[in-house]
C-alpha cells in the first residue's frame, strides 16, 4: 500500500497545476519508486514458476511456504546479506531474486531458446 500511496502523491503534485519544478521533482520521485521496486524481490507466485522453471542463481531472498515450529511462512532475508540458492533445499523454499535479477535472467532465458 505504501507504493500506492507514493504514487497517489505525484499524481495528485500534477494535477494541482504544474510548474517545470512540479515536473522534475515528480519524475525524481517516479525514478525513486522505480528504483525501489527493481531492488524489491519478486512475488511468491513469481518465486514458484521460476523455480519450477529451473532458477538457480543465489539470492539474498526467499519464501517458505510452510509453517515449522521456529518460522513461520512468507518472504524472509538472509542473515548478513548472504547470497544463497534456496531453490535447491526443499519443495517448500523458493529463491526470490529483485525485479532486476529475474529480469536480467529472463533476458538470458529468452536469449537461450532462440537460439
Amino acid at each position: 500500500m505504501e507504493i500506492v500511496k507514493k504514487i497517489d502523491s505525484i499524481i495528485d503534485s500534477l494535477a494541482g497545476g504544474t510548474t517545470e519544478g512540479d515536473v522534475r521533482d515528480a519524475l525524481s520521485e517516479l525514478k525513486e519508486l522505480k528504483e525501489f521496486l527493481y531492488n524489491s524481490p519478486v512475488d511468491f507466485f513469481t518465486a514458484v514458476e521460476i523455480k519450477a522453471a529451473g532458477y538457480s542463481i543465489p539470492c539474498e531472498y526467499f519464501y517458505l511456504d510452510k509453517e515449522m515450529s521456529f518460522v513461520k511462512r512468507g518472504l524472509k532475508v538472509t542473515k548478513n546479506g548472504r547470497r544463497m540458492n534456496h531453490n535447491r533445499f526443499d519443495e517448500f523454499t523458493y529463491s526470490a531474486p529483485t525485479v532486476k535479477e529475474y529480469n536480467l535472467w529472463l533476458k538470458k532465458q529468452e536469449k537461450k531458446e532462440s537460439e
